[in-house]
């Protein structure tokens, strides 16, 4: 978990905009501190009332709309 830490500061601070790194930065941590709250919670709770596959479908769903976004936001 330390190791993904040190990679995701390093790759919040390379897609920071010059003159607004602070910003950038929280902005980008507070969202990927939120997100590793919330998605093991909603993980769970599929597995719980749908399955394995439906909590796999519902992961790979969303990873696939992160792409999707990642690519439209065109990275910098």
């Amino acid at each position: 978990m330390g190791a993904l830490s040190g990679v995701m500061f390093g790759l919040m601070m390379h897609f920071a905009r010059s003159g607004y790194q602070a910003l950038d930065y929280g902005l980008q941590a507070s969202l990927f501190t939120l997100s590793r709250l919330a998605v093991p919670m909603l993980a769970g709770t599929v597995l719980d009332r749908l399955g394995y596959p439906a909590m796999f479908t519902a992961l790979a769903l969303g990873m696939a709309a992160v792409l999707a976004l990642a690519q439209l936001g065109g990275g910098g």
